[in-house]
């Protein structure tokens, strides 16, 4: 009876001596846990702050490139065009740059995705069999100004909206930039005579354009 008692009493002594240790498990998960929402929280508003400026600083840029071409097409007789043309190479490497920027993660960004997946690790750990957090993924905005379905000729839009659609899709379908340079729609320019020709559909005369 005696041994009976000692077991049964060395047993619930096991019991009472595990569950503090269990409940600890328990909060350490639960602090993991919070721990990789509060990062993905963080990354992901890191990811629209930094989006929102890399674009709106690819708009300037391409605005400044736009205004560049125009001062070259629309440049009087006789104006040097050596450095509107500098204009023009400068504005379209700060664009290029922009765009670069815009397609890589910032040093603040690389270090947000480490925290993040250290914090899954803890999780991970500390929560046993949960399924990991797969960490949010840097997917830009949906663009405002989508590629239309249908086909889209030069003739048919205007520069600006020319530029938005071959911006929203790199692919090109519409064939907007023969040269893929990353301009839509750009005319040749050429120099006749220090004039500067822009072609529209007329013909090039001793007098002028019919």
């Amino acid at each position: 009876m005696k041994k009976i008692a000692l077991t049964v009493g060395a047993v619930l002594a096991l019991s009472l001596g595990t569950a503090p240790l269990a409940f600890a498990d328990e909060r350490d998960c639960t602090r993991a846990q919070r721990e990789v929402a509060r990062v993905e929280l963080r990354l992901a508003g890191l990811v629209t702050e930094e989006r929102n400026a890399e674009r709106a600083a690819l708009e300037a840029a391409q605005a400044a490139l736009n205004t560049a071409q125009d001062a070259l097409r629309n440049a009087a007789p006789g104006v040097d065009l050596g450095p509107l043309r500098a204009q023009v190479d400068t504005a379209r490497e700060a664009r290029d740059a922009a765009r670069e920027v815009l397609n890589t993660d910032s040093r603040r960004l690389v270090d947000v995705r480490a925290d993040l997946t250290a914090a899954i690790a803890v999780r991970d750990k500390a929560c046993g069999d949960t399924p990991p957090t797969t960490a949010p993924t840097t997917t830009p905005a949906p663009t405002t100004t989508p590629a239309p379905a249908d086909d889209v000729d030069c003739a048919e839009v205007s520069d600006a909206r020319a530029q938005q659609i071959l911006d929203a899709d790199k692919s090109d379908p519409h064939n907007l930039d023969d040269d893929n340079d990353g301009v839509a729609c750009e005319e040749d320019v050429t120099v006749v005579r220090d004039r500067v020709v822009v072609p529209q559909g007329g013909v090039q005369t001793d007098g002028g354009v019919e």
